[in-house]
């Protein structure tokens, strides 16, 4: 069946929990389609920006790729326009307020964010340093840990498959972070925006338009007889291609996944 909640679901009737209700709101459509893809158009001219954006199309497409989750993390200084960028890769999808984690978040708040986002992206803003290296881990499994209810019994433990998007002023990987950490981890450090008055409007932007995009890009591929092949052809293309040029490299893989979906979009 050619089915994705929240979008092209037909007559599914969701049965949340009432702290997953502001998530679930968060998944509608608001402003105009129109005026979103003119400013985020404009500002695809940074490769930084670019890539992340795409990132977040691309997340759907791991499950049915068979790819392991992986953290895209861009730091840099608070001027950088990190967040705006978050919200303008979120936006893809639905409200990006609703849609966005902190890292004062608890390890069991993440988890329900991850589950319930499932195939679409989690970003997360701002780092706390000395909790981002469990999370990494922890998100990376794609699975909930094995936890007891108090009756005694066992909580239903939860799953996703997706891409975390997250920002800092610091990077992830450090000379003493835990072996493994690179491998789930693709570090960008720079600005998403030209300018300062840039990155500001997106804030505004993507605050009134949002919700548009990603359902289309879904109802698009899903609805093409060889989407599937049309994406593995895609990401062997660029898996080839980054192999002639860089030899040996961790992230080929993902920024093959994220440029495959660059395309599509």
């Amino acid at each position: 069946s050619r089915k994705f909640l929240p979008y092209l679901a037909g007559d599914i009737v969701v049965d949340l929990d009432p702290n997953s209700s502001r998530w679930v709101n968060a998944y509608h459509k608001s402003g105009e389609y129109e005026d979103w893809t003119k400013h985020i158009g404009k500002c695809r001219d940074n490769y930084i920006f670019r890539f992340i954006l795409s990132a977040s199309f691309a997340a759907p497409l791991l499950k049915v790729m068979n790819h392991r989750i992986f953290m895209l993390h861009n730091w840099g200084n608070t001027r950088f326009g990190k967040t705006a960028a978050l919200k303008a890769a979120l936006s893809v999808w639905g409200e990006p307020e609703g849609l966005m984690g902190n890292f004062n978040a608890t390890r069991v708040g993440l988890e329900k964010m991850a589950s319930f986002f499932n195939d679409l992206p989690l970003g997360v803003d701002e780092n706390r340093q000395d909790f981002i290296e469990s999370l990494v881990y922890m998100l990376s499994l794609g699975k909930s840990k094995v936890r007891g209810t108090k009756s005694g019994g066992l909580q239903k433990s939860s799953s996703w498959r997706s891409i975390i998007l997250t920002t800092g002023e610091e990077p992830i990987i450090a000379s003493n972070s835990q072996s493994g950490i690179n491998t789930r981890v693709i570090e960008i450090y720079g600005a998403p925006f030209e300018n300062e008055n840039t990155a500001g409007k997106m804030h505004k932007v993507t605050a009134e338009n949002y919700g548009f995009a990603g359902e289309k890009f879904l109802s698009t591929l899903i609805n093409k007889d060889r989407f599937l092949s049309d994406v593995r052809e895609l990401y062997d293309i660029f898996c080839r291609e980054y192999e002639s040029q860089i030899k040996t490299g961790t992230h080929i893989a993902n920024a093959a996944l994220i440029s495959a979906a660059d395309v599509l979009v």
